[in-house]
């Protein structure tokens, strides 16, 4: 606007000066045409007497002036006096110029001098500029410049109206680009002096749609990862407001996490946690914790709050309870074994050492403490296979067999015979006789010689195991049912855990090493089944197994 107001006003003022100088030219025009006429009038009065030109004189609106030799005033004119009219005779005399302007108080006049009869006469008319009369000729020449200076002002408002229609079309544009509108178009003319404006604009706007259109897409693929992580992810802004969650997340936090931002104390539950956060909201430092959650579980988490930008941080929730329980099962393994171990190899180490010290000289404590170490021995081989067998049980490929299951469990019978007969026990067997099992032999082999072992080691005197095998519509079912001494409810859920005992005592009596129903377990897992235990304290235990046919499948 500032330039457009100093251009009007440098237009403003090369239209006045031209006007002016315009009027200046055509008075000069117009005084040339007065000195003509004045011109023409004197030779028409040449022929004529003095008193002549007097008389033509006041008819043609002249006058005249006549000096003498001595450059006297002969006869007088009006509103003229002699030194007036004397500097114009004096130059004509001397050079000889005939036309001349002689200046009176009243009005400047044209002269015109002539000689006659040793007089010099003065033919005089006034002298009018263009611009006189004022009023009438001002008029005129105000209306034709008040005219120009209209037009040129219609000409600058319909630029202007041009120019703001212009950039009113950009700033509309402008605004649906800030806004993430779309854009419509200028539809300015080439001609327009915002035109490569309005081309620029267009080119910007392609850049920010592609821009908008890739960080949308990254934010789509960032919200997938998100939902894929195991993790638990909550992003917060530098208020502690929630801006994006995953569903693992509100999993560990047992809470349903709403999408639009909100605070974070809404969805943590814990003080701990919630704390730690606070912290690093705080400090504007990245926290590291693990922390127990106990909502209607309990969980261990390993907890990272990290500052990813300026304005920006992520709360990481890591569950490592499993990884904990492995742990913990890791060197209760350990402890166990070592104990175990250390049992049988210190009575073997005493009796060993009792013998060599002289007791092998007594028959009788001689052949008690070989029997001691043969059967501590036959212990630690025992334990030794077990862990080999659970190793290699979670290790090994199943490598599948058809086989007839009946056939495979009466062959392992004849091997458990004395330990059934010693404790009076009564088996009886169900067993469907087709079809066959496609798994893999040596293992099923395993499950079914460890399930009855334990059967016979925790059954009373003259008790009772039925061992039921039949086909159901899930795969194979093999059910190992006993009448011993029964499992409480609140053992059952640890004892396929490694060198899990109900009873220690009574289990070093059987001579068991606490790994037979961890084999167990890990081999139906490997062969893709399923283990249940039902049992009552003082009433027996229930084990089923179910095993997928895969010769059924493949059929």
């Amino acid at each position: 606007m500032k330039q457009i107001r100093h251009l009007g006003e440098l237009i403003l003022g090369v239209i006045i000066v031209g006007v002016t100088m315009i009027i200046l030219f055509l008075n000069q025009s117009y005084l040339a045409s007065q000195k003509r006429d004045l011109s023409d009038k004197a030779q028409l009065f040449q022929g004529q007497t003095l008193t002549q030109m007097m008389a033509q004189a006041k008819q043609t609106n002249c006058q005249v002036l006549v000096f003498n030799r001595k450059n006297q005033l002969v006869t007088s004119a009006a509103g003229v006096t002699a030194r007036e009219a004397l500097p114009a005779v004096l130059r004509y005399q001397t050079t000889g110029k005939k036309q001349a302007v002689v200046q009176t108080r009243q009005q400047d006049r044209l002269a015109y001098l002539m000689t006659k009869r040793d007089q010099t006469i003065l033919l005089l008319q006034p002298k009018q500029n263009l611009w006189e009369p004022f009023w009438p000729h001002a008029a005129y020449i105000i209306g034709v410049t008040l005219g120009m200076i209209g037009l040129i002002i219609l000409v600058l408002l319909g630029h202007h109206l041009a120019v703001e229609r212009s950039l009113k079309r950009l700033k509309q544009q402008l605004q649906q680009i800030r806004h993430s509108e779309k854009m419509a178009p200028a539809l300015l003319k080439p001609t327009d002096r915002y035109f490569d404006l309005e081309q620029q604009i267009v080119q910007v706007n392609d850049v920010v749609g592609q821009a908008k259109r890739q960080e949308l897409k990254r934010q789509t693929d960032f919200n997938q990862l998100l939902i894929q992580l195991a993790v638990g992810v909550l992003l917060l802004d530098r208020t502690g407001l929630v801006v994006n969650s995953n569903p693992a997340s509100a999993q560990l936090l047992e809470t349903k996490i709403i999408s639009r931002p909100h605070p974070y104390v809404n969805d943590i539950q814990d003080y701990h946690l919630s704390r730690l956060i606070k912290r690093a909201l705080r400090d504007r430092e990245t926290q590291h914790q693990e922390v127990t959650l106990t909502l209607t579980k309990e969980q261990i988490v390993d907890v990272h709050v990290v500052w990813l930008t300026a304005d920006r941080l992520a709360v990481l929730l890591y569950d490592v309870t499993e990884i904990k329980q492995i742990q913990q099962m890791q060197l209760d393994f350990v402890s166990n074994v070592s104990h175990e171990l250390k049992t049988p190899v210190t009575a073997i180490t005493g009796f060993t050492e009792t013998l060599l010290a002289g007791a092998q000289n007594d028959p009788k404590d001689r052949q008690a403490f070989l029997q001691i170490i043969a059967t501590e021995s036959q212990r630690l081989t025992s334990l030794i296979q077990d862990i080999i067998a659970l190793a290699r049980g979670e290790q090994r490929q199943p490598k599948l067999t058809t086989f007839d299951v009946p056939n495979l469990i009466e062959q392992l019978l004849p091997a458990l015979q004395p330990q059934i007969a010693a404790k009076k026990i009564q088996l009886k067997l169900d067993l469907m006789a087709a079809p066959t099992l496609k798994t893999d032999a040596n293992q099923f082999e395993q499950i079914v010689k460890n399930l009855l072992v334990n059967a016979i080691n925790y059954n009373r005197i003259g008790g009772q195991i039925t061992l039921t095998s039949r086909l159901i519509s899930a795969g194979w079912q093999l059910k190992v049912c006993d009448t011993g001494v029964g499992i409480a409810s609140a053992d059952q859920a640890r004892v396929f855990e490694r060198f899990y005992r109900v009873d220690k005592t009574r289990s070093r009596d059987t001579g068991g090493t606490g790994l037979g129903l961890a084999i167990v377990a890990a081999l139906v897992t490997g062969l893709s089944g399923t283990i249940k235990l039902q049992s009552q304290l003082g009433v027996g235990s229930c084990f089923t197994v179910v095993l997928p046919n895969e010769e059924a499948g493949s059929e």
